[in-house]
């Protein structure tokens, strides 16, 4: 079983198989050191990233990301943008290691919630991503259509307001 965690996830999981951001400053800010993580490290060609950013992340593998919330399936791997972690992650998932049967965990995207992200809230000032959940909710509905042939993802996260994946519970999900 293939485990890929997004930004803080990587506290919970340490031994996940890679860690994805999409977020510079997460990078710069919250990213952790090699003996936390030993898995891969990935993160999107940023549009804004310098080449001094490109030596701080050299741990990193930096792949193209585009415009669109569909996944995209594609080699090279090249990334759909759709402005959320999660999405691209699930992207890497299906493109980089072949997955076809995803669980997600953590993907609540409910503003109405104090936490804006399932580990809880960065002590740092980033964006709050609560202003942006419903755009991201119509993403993942327009990318689920997409879904390439023989591919199932299930929604193990508990409350979500992502509702375009089957349900389930963890235990049942992983069953």
């Amino acid at each position: 079983m293939l485990t890929v965690v997004v930004n803080d996830a990587w506290r919970r999981v340490p031994w996940a198989d890679a860690l994805y951001a999409a977020d510079l400053k997460w990078w710069q800010k919250r990213a952790p050191r090699p003996h936390e993580f030993g898995g891969q490290r990935w993160s999107c060609l940023h549009p804004s990233l310098s080449e001094e950013n490109k030596v701080l992340m050299p741990t990193v593998k930096l792949i193209d990301a585009m415009d669109g919330n569909d996944f995209k399936v594609t080699r090279p791997l090249t990334l759909g943008w759709s402005g959320n972690s999660g999405h691209q992650a699930i992207q890497l998932a299906l493109i980089e290691y072949g997955a076809r049967r995803l669980v997600l965990v953590g993907f609540d995207l409910r503003k109405d919630r104090p936490m804006s992200h399932f580990w809880g809230n960065y002590a740092e000032p980033f964006i709050d991503p609560r202003t942006t959940f419903e755009a991201m909710v119509n993403g993942f509905n327009e990318a689920a259509k997409c879904l390439p042939p023989g591919v199932s993802i299930v929604n193990a996260s508990e409350g979500s307001a992502l509702h375009c994946f089957p349900m389930a519970s963890l235990r049942e999900a992983l069953a």
